[in-house]
């Protein structure tokens, strides 16, 4: 009888190691405790001691990343299904690329898994390769910047996913095309590799079973203690610090490179001269377009117009940094009239308001514009930005009939002077951060248009004061000039 029970106790034993592939706890005791759990620990950080990572939170002992940092653990297996990966986590910040890596065991251009929390949609991506072709599914939850949330992805032998956030099942989809394991090869966290895709925020723990789990009804009320306890000190800020005092608004944007100011004609002081606009004859300034009430003077409404073009300024872009700052009112898209013309062509949903074209009418490009987004009536837009292609900022708003001061800024970053960190406002206020290549991010062609980049994506509505500069306006002056300029605003 001894002998027999003996041998349950051991096959329960195996079967409890054979269960957990890889555990990473963050709760121990650091680096001695991890490298225990998984076979090994390769610290790639920025910190001098990595022990400055491992935090206390609500959720207990969790490991903090920040930019430029993540974690990597060797590993003898390479996980394959059946498998059930968990990863508790908490997002600080939206990525700074187009996604932030969690988790990955990849081998590039080969076979394996990536997961990522993604920037615009705030949804999680799950990657896998299969010789050299990627494919990837998308849950469909939008998680929330500064709380905690549980991710548990199960795999079956059949190829079958199911994706669950925060104990609810999210995603069931059979992989179109089957999942294979990844080369022995090392599990990172906190990074997308290839891209400016490192998480920044709070990881509790990551396990990886090689067993389809599908139990976790116990998951919300666990989110639900920890995320009670958060204060609204914790939370990212929702708007940006009032300054001081406010700038003068009339000597913010001397020296800009480029500014036009709409004050009864169309010329503009490049580079400390004045200039006209090129390819353009006055009368067709009558014929299509007109001068409005501005938010200081006067503006300009395009209307039909379509296209103001400039040369562009020397010295643009700028490596040191620079800021694009313009404001707009939109068109009345909304009318029935222009509801039918958008239902018939997708093209016309595209608005652009700034575009810098590449050498010799290339891309990558810059851009300022809308685009109109999801079922028309319900008057949603997508504020968009794009520096030469390597950075995309963006927001979602509903679209009103009111000025809107869109400013764009870009600067060396602080942590890597080969990358550059750009930030978007909408009425002095930060609603987007991203990293991208150095500066200049691709040669500039010969125009700055207004407008349009062709007679297609044409920008409808008002459009005033518009400047350049060769050096990135802080928070504050952004705001500050946005808040001398409202009052002066003339209503419609």
């Amino acid at each position: 009888m001894r002998s027999r029970w003996a041998m349950v106790v051991l096959v329960l034993f195996c079967a409890t190691l054979r269960a957990e592939q890889f555990d990473v706890d963050f709760t121990r005791e650091g680096a001695a405790a991890l490298r225990d759990q998984a076979g090994g620990i390769e610290m790639r950080t920025s910190v001098k001691s990595p022990r400055q990572q491992l935090v206390t939170s609500q959720a207990g002992r969790v490991w903090r990343f920040d930019e430029n940092q993540r974690v990597s653990f060797p590993t003898k297996t390479a996980f394959k299904p059946p498998m059930t990966i968990q990863i508790w986590f908490r997002p600080l910040a939206q990525p700074l690329g187009r996604m932030s890596g969690l988790l990955q065991q990849f081998s590039y251009a080969n076979s394996g898994l990536r997961i990522s929390y993604l920037r615009e949609s705030n949804l999680v991506r799950f990657d896998w390769e299969t010789d050299g072709k990627e494919s990837f599914i998308e849950t469909k939850t939008p998680l929330s910047v500064g709380l905690w949330h549980h991710l548990a992805i199960t795999l079956d032998t059949d190829n079958q996913l199911k994706i669950h956030v925060d104990g609810k099942l999210d995603v069931t989809q059979t992989l179109d095309t089957p999942f294979v394991p990844s080369s022995v090869t090392a599990v990172t966290l906190g990074t997308y590799s290839g891209q400016f895709g490192d998480f920044v925020g709070l990881m509790r723990g990551v396990k990886i079973s090689d067993a389809v789990l599908g139990d976790f009804a116990q998951i919300p009320a666990q989110l639900q203690q920890w995320n009670a306890t958060i204060s609204g000190q914790e939370q990212p800020a929702a708007a940006i610090p009032a300054p001081a005092t406010e700038a003068d608004s009339r000597t913010l944007f001397d020296g800009a490179l480029l500014s036009v100011g709409f004050e009864g004609d169309l010329s503009a002081m490049a580079n400390g001269q004045r200039v006209e606009p090129t390819d353009i004859q006055p009368i067709e300034i009558t014929n299509f377009g007109k001068f409005t009430a501005g938010v200081r003077n006067k503006a300009f409404n395009l209307n039909a117009f379509r296209v103001v073009r400039y040369p562009v300024p020397q010295g643009f872009p700028s490596e040191q940094g620079g800021t694009i700052s313009v404001w707009v009112r939109p068109g009345d898209w909304f009318s029935p009239r222009g509801l039918e013309a958008m239902k018939k062509a997708d093209w016309m949903r595209r608005k652009v308001i700034f575009h810098a074209d590449g050498a010799a009418g290339g891309r990558p490009q810059w851009s300022v514009g809308l685009e109109v987004i999801g079922p028309l009536e319900q008057q949603r837009v997508r504020w968009n930005a794009q520096l030469g292609g390597q950075v995309e900022l963006f927001h979602k708003a509903r679209l009103d009939q009111q000025w809107y001061l869109l400013t764009i800024v870009w600067s060396p970053d602080t942590i890597d002077p080969n990358r550059v960190r750009a930030e978007f406002f909408i009425n002095g206020r930060q609603v987007d951060e991203a990293l991208g290549a150095k500066m200049p991010l691709n040669a500039i062609g010969e125009h700055l248009n207004i407008g349009s980049t062709n007679a297609g994506w044409a920008y409808s509505g008002e459009i005033d004061e518009l400047n350049i500069l060769n050096h990135p306006l802080t928070a504050e002056q952004i705001l500050a000039y946005y808040r001398t300029m409202v009052p002066t605003i003339t209503a419609r």
